[in-house]
């Protein structure tokens, strides 16, 4: 079992970068694999195809998109929707796209929020990780989940 966090675009704060790998490391010590994929954008002036970001990949993996008309989740939903399709699938894998989000150009594509607010492709990273980070520690029996 895996999850994957796909992000397009290099990150530039190296304060941000570090919370963030920080966050992965402690994220895998339990069976769960952890991982980041950084992509380069093809063209970093317009959105994503979620399209063709989907047709890279055929293989049984669970895929969603972090967009700001995604649906919202408190941490106990989102624990909970991990712990169900981390049942149902092998891997996770959730992107997260660059300054111009994505081309809603796939309708069967799950996207999620992480608020009603806009962020940063940087920061949206480090708050999809902490809630990850959150995750494995409570199925592995720590503290911070509290």
């Amino acid at each position: 079992m895996r999850i994957r966090i796909v992000s397009f675009g290099k990150s530039k704060s190296k304060e941000l970068n570090s919370i963030f790998t920080d966050l992965l490391s402690k994220s895998n010590h339990t069976g769960i694999k952890v991982e980041h994929i950084e992509l380069t954008d093809k063209d970093p002036s317009k959105g994503i195809s979620v399209n063709e970001t989907i047709l890279k990949d055929k293989k049984n993996i669970k895929k969603y998109f972090l967009a700001e008309w995604g649906k919202e989740y408190t941490s106990g939903e989102f624990q909970n929707k991990l712990s169900l399709d981390l049942a149902r699938y092998t891997d996770i894998d959730i992107y997260v796209g660059n300054a111009y989000g994505w081309i809603k150009d796939y309708i069967n594509a799950e996207y999620i929020s992480l608020s009603k607010m806009v962020y940063s492709h940087e920061i949206a990273k480090v708050l999809l990780i902490e809630q990850i980070y959150r995750y494995m520690d409570k199925i592995s029996g720590g503290k911070y989940s509290k």
